[in-house]
């Protein structure tokens, strides 16, 4: 359903989660979850629906650590400003500032 939602075109950001169902004993002021699990589980795909003729956003995410062609990102890509050069001065000047008491 979600690639489907995907290539209709008319539909972002589909995503999927569980949710679980757990009855709870109730007895006074004993509030517990009941001791045997015999639940229900409830798979759920929710999207998000376009007006017509609007293109999807491009959704940009951060690379993992490990991924190899992580010199190809730029800041820009990633939505994040270019560190500025007062802001080096100043990590560079903290860091060699004494340590005090």
């Amino acid at each position: 359903m979600a690639e489907d939602a995907r290539t209709h075109g008319g539909f972002t950001e589909p995503q999927a989660w569980e949710s679980l169902v757990r009855g709870w004993h109730l007895e006074g002021l004993a509030v517990r979850p009941d001791h045997r699990m015999v639940a229900h589980t409830g798979f759920l795909v929710t999207v998000r629906r376009l007006a017509p003729g609007v293109v999807p956003p491009v959704r940009r995410r951060r690379p993992a650590k490990g991924m190899p062609d992580t010199d190809q990102w730029t800041e820009e890509d990633l939505g994040e400003r270019p560190v500025s050069a007062k802001k080096v001065r100043r990590a560079a000047r903290d860091a060699s500032a004494p340590v005090g008491d």
